[in-house]
């Protein structure tokens, strides 16, 4: 769907929607030639904005709630120290792009996925640890743990056809499902019962 019709979907001017992108509330839509599209998971992603708002939330609340990886990330990995560590260490630039925690831009510059993820790898290197040894430590766990996640994402996905009458429509819905479920069931095993 076009600008025009995404915004009339949500009550929205197209202006609020760009502004939604420059604030990181909606991702960019994709482009056939010139023309951006939309489709289901913006306007899912609209929707869910215009209901927290509806709550009271403000954008940056909302905003940190959908994305706490963009959130984190601005703070602890602002792209000139992304730069900086791949200056130093070139050879960090191959694996972590294989591995998906580096995503090369359209303009030439790298953003991270995951801040949470580079937290994580940080506490468990050691928390004074260099970044770059950080993103080593990072990209082997994407590594290791990828085989598994196709096993995981296969078997939730086949759950779900059970669970939700008609499944997940979208790759990127059962993705986030995914992830949430297994950090809620980890971080239930790993906390003690009392």
């Amino acid at each position: 769907m076009t600008i025009d019709q995404l915004a009339a979907e949500v009550w929205l001017t197209p202006r609020t929607i760009r502004s939604y992108h420059t604030r990181g509330l909606l991702q960019p839509p994709n482009r056939i030639g010139r023309t951006p599209y939309y489709d289901l998971p913006h306007l899912n992603r609209m929707r869910t904005v215009a209901l927290l708002q509806g709550r009271g939330l403000s954008l940056e609340t909302i905003c940190a709630l959908i994305d706490p990886d963009g959130v984190i990330g601005k703070f602890i990995l602002p792209e000139r120290t992304i730069d900086q560590v791949l200056r130093a260490d070139p050879s960090l630039v191959r694996p972590l792009i294989d591995s998906g925690v580096l995503l090369p831009r359209p303009d030439g510059a790298f953003g991270v996925r995951g801040a949470r993820a580079v937290l994580a790898a940080r506490v468990a290197s050691r928390p004074d640890a260099p970044l770059t040894e950080v993103l080593h430590v990072l990209a082997g766990s994407v590594t290791a743990i990828a085989p598994l996640a196709d096993e995981l994402l296969s078997r939730v996905g086949a759950e779900l056809l059970r669970l939700v009458p008609g499944g997940v429509s979208h790759r990127e819905e059962l993705l986030d499902l995914v992830v949430e479920a297994l950090r809620v069931g980890l971080q239930t095993m790993a906390t003690p019962t009392p």
